[in-house]
């Protein structure tokens, strides 16, 4: 049962010129995405499940779910993500 919930808690970190995305019970889970590869970001929220960014980058989505994160912080990744110069749609939370 331990592993059905934690493929839901996804992390995002901001670095200078990339996004790295971890989780928090899988270790070996560690995706970096340079900015200059990242099309379109969005967060949204499906059927019953957390909160998830949904990342386009070079023609594929992929959905990261991140259940241990506050409303505070999805609206400080969504400020940080704007800051280095890349459009999120925020569909589900609100401001």
């Amino acid at each position: 049962m331990f592993f059905i919930f934690s493929f839901e808690m996804y992390y995002f970190i901001i670095e200078d010129n990339s996004l790295i995305i971890r989780n928090h019970y899988l270790s070996w889970i560690d995706v970096t995405i340079p900015f200059q590869d990242i099309q379109r970001v969005s967060f949204e929220k499906r059927y019953k499940r957390a909160y998830s960014l949904k990342l386009t980058a070079e023609s594929e989505s992929t959905h990261y779910c991140g259940s241990t994160l506050t409303t505070k912080t999805w609206l400080m990744l969504k400020r940080d993500l704007e800051e280095k110069g890349i459009m999120v749609s925020n569909e589900c939370i609100s401001e």
